[in-house]
């Protein structure tokens, strides 16, 4: 069927546009925008806009071109009359362009991301809408050809722009109907599309960054890297020198490569190797390190130690100084949370991305990370999330009474596996006796939480080992005394191996699917372990990263409902959520009502609980 493409020129025109479009409830849209900053809705030049209702017919609406300027975004509201759905292809985008710039949030329609949708349909392909219409209709859009949109005509690049606006529709009708087929209309509608405004609010909030305390610390980790490279020299000489081009020496191994660092630890140092890849090579990286410890958790080599703080500190230099700082506009950091990063489900982030922050942060990366003047910072963390969703999903006995009794689940994983005898009374951390047990067995609950962890997600025996400081046989007897206790868990895992092997994927409990691939061997087909472990996992971080969508929203919900500017959602790490609320006689009050909101939103058979925090900036809120 032939398409029409229409440029949108006069005020005739936009009227004419408007009675042929009216009718329908449903409409795609799609924005054109310049400026060096064009990829940051904030800041981006808006230059026009495209529409299409049916898959058919498209219209273009320029704002800002060489040959044509108008005021037609100050009347897209009427655009907007009787409609129902607004259907994008990347919503955080172009509806984050309508918020900033055309003064409409869009929020009280239901939105429809066909990126996202693809990315719940297929995980494995790209999700870019010119890919997607070669793949699904043989179609080759037009590519953007032009450097700045904002030195165009618009008689040039309607017919581009038109057509973005035409396939997001056609893409619209094929992937609602595979939606419905796999039961996913509640997850891509009301979890997804709800969400998306949430993440469209926090990318227009950004984060305040305190740009001169980035520069002197980069000043100081860049000292530390040197000293550390001289330490490492020191306590190896089996690491040799050769002339570097201008006659000078340096040395023969590059810290940052890993094949380098496999080779002098393995091979010139003789150290044991206790973590490989998933391909089965020996590991190089900090985790490996810190593993490198005898039974007296004395460490096998003096370099280990050093290369766990290299590998800290060029990580920070790399991804947390300039980087970040020559992104700041006005103050504020603007990073991404992808909703389409992962096959999990979990968000991803980047420019920054938060979530590889060290645990231990030395530096104090997390106080670059300001409250805005007449704010605090606020941040309220779940408790346990993945382990509370596990008990409700297996219903595993043991850990339905902990979480329910208030019990220290690790401190009594501790018990059963090492043979503790700890009353089961001083496993509650209100019983008077409780912080005494914690303390004495502190290293039993530390390896506690890594069994808990670990074999939740798929660790066998060989990878326990290591971190347990004890045989892998050792090991093994302590797995198995652990699925003893806890048969629920062992079943669940089973019947996600099952569900894999059957349909060749598994669902969370929203309905969001992870398919797996086979491989292929000998001419015999079948699913790689990993799959296996994948699965299960699925249903836990799946599961806590729709949860954490479905709360986010009635959070903002409740944030709309304030004043202007009284609260706003900054960004989420993991199972965190940040937020600045002005300092004000309502601070405690919000505060308590955003606990309330992540508490009590979701129904579990295990209560969720929270631990929030109140600081001047991110590294005080930890």
């Amino acid at each position: 069927m032939e398409l029409t493409r229409k440029l949108i020129r006069t005020e005739n025109d936009f009227n004419q546009m408007i009675e042929e479009t009216k009718d329908s409830i449903k409409i795609a849209f799609d924005t054109e925008n310049g400026s060096e900053l064009a990829l940051n809705p904030k800041y981006a030049k808006p230059v026009g806009f495209s529409i299409s209702v049916d898959g058919k017919r498209g219209y273009y609406i320029p704002i800002n071109h060489l040959d044509i300027k108008t005021n037609f975004h100050l009347r897209f509201k009427e655009l907007l009359v009787n409609k129902k759905l607004i259907i994008f292809w990347n919503a955080i985008y172009d509806a984050g362009i309508t918020s900033a710039h055309y003064n409409e949030d869009l929020y009280k329609y239901k939105w429809f991301d066909c990126m996202i949708a693809q990315h719940l349909i297929d995980a494995f392909q790209s999700k870019g809408l010119k890919y997607n219409t070669k793949r699904y209709f043989r179609i080759h859009q037009q590519e953007f050809k032009w450097k700045d949109m904002l030195d165009t005509n618009a008689a040039d690049v309607y017919q581009y722009a038109c057509d973005d606006a035409i396939y997001t529709f056609k893409h619209y009708l094929r992937l609602k109907e595979e939606i419905k087929k796999q039961h996913m209309e509640n997850l891509i509608l009301n979890i997804e599309g709800e969400f998306l405004k949430v993440l469209t609010h926090m990318k227009l909030q950004g984060i305040k960054f305190n740009v001169d305390e980035c520069k002197q610390l980069e000043q100081r980790l860049i000292k530390d890297k040197i000293n550390i490279v001289n330490e490492i020299l020191n306590v190896t000489p089996e690491i040799t020198y050769i002339q570097d081009l201008l006659g000078g020496k340096k040395p023969n191994i590059n810290l940052d490569s890993n094949k380098d660092l496999v080779k002098l630890l393995y091979d010139k140092l003789n150290l044991p190797v206790k973590k490989q890849t998933a391909s089965g090579a020996p590991a190089a990286d900090s985790e490996a390190f810190e593993l490198m410890k005898d039974n007296f958790n004395e460490w096998l080599h003096p370099i280990c130690p050093l290369l766990i703080k290299y590998k800290e500190v060029q990580k920070l230099l790399s991804a947390y100084t300039k980087s970040l700082y020559e992104k700041v506009v006005d103050g504020r950091i603007y990073g991404d949370l992808l909703d389409h990063g992962t096959e999990s489900g979990r968000l991803s982030a980047r420019e920054p991305n938060l979530q590889q922050l060290p645990k231990n942060d030395t530096y104090k990366i997390r106080h670059l990370f300001k409250a805005s003047e007449g704010y605090k910072m606020y941040v309220s963390d779940f408790s346990q999330e993945e382990l509370r969703l596990a008990g409700h999903i297996t219903k595993c006995k043991a850990f339905l009474k902990a979480f329910n009794n208030e019990e220290d689940l690790h401190l009594r994983v501790a018990s059963e596996s090492y043979n503790l005898n700890i009353p089961e009374e001083c496993l509650i951390g209100t019983h008077p006796q409780y912080n005494s047990y914690k303390d004495k067995y502190y290293k039993e609950r530390f390896y506690a939480k890594s069994i808990n962890f670990g074999l939740l997600y798929g660790r066998t025996a060989h990878g326990l080992a290591p971190q347990l400081n004890c045989s892998v046989e050792e090991a093994q007897a302590i797995v198995n005394n652990y699925f003893y206790s806890n048969p629920e868990i062992k079943q669940a895992m089973e019947n996600s191996k099952r569900e894999v092997q059957v349909k060749g994927y598994v669902e969370n409990i929203y309905g969001r699917k992870r398919r797996f691939n086979k491989a292929e061997k000998n001419g015999r087909r079948f699913y790689p372990k990993e799959c296996f472990r994948q699965a299960f996992n699925h249903k836990i971080q799946g599961g806590c990263a729709d949860m954490l969508r479905i709360i986010m929203v009635e959070i903002y919900k409740y944030v709309r409902e304030q004043p202007k500017d009284e609260i706003r959602i900054i960004t989420t790490v993991h199972d965190e959520i940040m937020f600045e609320i002005k300092d004000n006689i309502n601070l405690q009050k919000h505060r308590e009502m955003i606990d309330k909101i992540m508490t009590e939103t979701i129904k579990l058979d295990i209560k969720l609980s929270t631990d929030g925090k109140l600081g001047n900036n991110y590294g005080e809120c930890k």
